[in-house]
């Protein structure tokens, strides 16, 4: 398998997250429900990934460990479904931002089971994230209404999804180190789609319908290819060449992105205090990466 320097990982993961940033703005152009966005998403990221992965003639993984591969597929199709939800509820910036706080749990995972010694401004960093989310969300805290607690809810139990795939991701590359990234995802878009499709099959009120309009058609299109196959693509050949913690804080380049985009672009989320949470996030990021140098020097 191609082998990444930790410096070429971070600038993977974090060019990834810029693609992933953008994907959920064609959520909601698209006009699809949450099922139909996920599912589309896998589909069209699967037969990408299926079709790079056939013209490179890259090796797929062994049936012995498709196990491992099915149990990333449910935790990222079910991510996705809970993070698209949100989306619909709260809307993209609040979603993002909420979706995206699996750093909690991967210090955690990295701590208990791969025994990840915490850096040594954690305390300050940690401090650092929850100002910039609490700037972030601070004008939705005055309108609290039932959609919103749902919507609020949806999306942290996606960071806790989120995290789990992230920590299977890294068990298929050590269990397939002589497997690719795009085949590994190949196959976990393909199983994930296969299981959304059962979904909506046996869901009343699901549809495999498309949207009406050309512009939603595209939407789904670009969503899929930047944020699935562009986005992790990018990200699965950088995580493994770093720690958990190191990752999750890296995550967090989606909600700070997603804001600035909708201040810049749509003229939302203008107000001062998100402007500058969006910023706090991104120095947590630049503290965290500056260490983990510092500490891959040392070590």
């Amino acid at each position: 398998m191609e082998t990444v320097s930790f410096k070429k990982a971070i600038g993977y993961v974090a060019l990834g997250n810029i693609f992933i940033s953008i994907g959920p703005f064609f959520v909601e152009f698209s006009g699809l429900d949450a099922l139909g966005s996920t599912f589309y998403r896998m589909l069209i990221g699967g037969i990408a990934f299926l079709l790079i992965a056939a013209a490179r003639k890259e090796p797929f993984p062994k049936k012995c460990f498709l196990w491992v591969y099915g149990l990333a597929a449910i935790a990222i199709a079910v991510d996705l479904l809970l993070y698209n939800q949100s989306i619909l509820y709260i809307g993209s910036g609040l979603s993002t931002v909420l979706s995206n706080l699996e750093i909690v749990f991967l210090i955690l995972i990295g701590a208990v089971f791969y025994k990840e010694k915490l850096a040594r401004n954690f305390a300050i960093t940690t401090l650092l994230i929850i100002g910039g989310v609490l700037l972030l969300i601070e004008p939705y805290l005055y309108t609290i209404h039932a959609h919103i607690i749902l919507g609020i809810g949806l999306a942290l139990l996606a960071s806790f999804t989120f995290s789990i795939y992230l920590l299977l991701l890294r068990i298929i590359e050590k269990k397939t180190p002589e497997t690719s990234y795009v085949s590994n995802l190949a196959v976990i878009c393909i199983m994930g789609a296969f299981i959304l499709a059962i979904v909506i099959a046996y869901v009343p009120q699901a549809s495999f319908a498309l949207p009406t309009s050309l512009f939603g058609i595209l939407s789904v299109c670009i969503y899929s290819l930047m944020s699935q196959v562009c986005g992790w693509w990018l990200v699965s050949k950088g995580i493994g060449k770093m720690n958990l913690s190191t990752s999750g804080v890296l995550f967090l380049l989606q909600p700070a992105l997603t804001f600035l985009s909708d201040c810049v672009i749509f003229g939302r989320n203008t107000q001062v205090f998100q402007i500058v949470g969006s910023f706090i996030l991104l120095a947590s990021i630049y503290i965290t990466v500056r260490e983990e140098q510092r500490r891959k020097v040392t070590t």
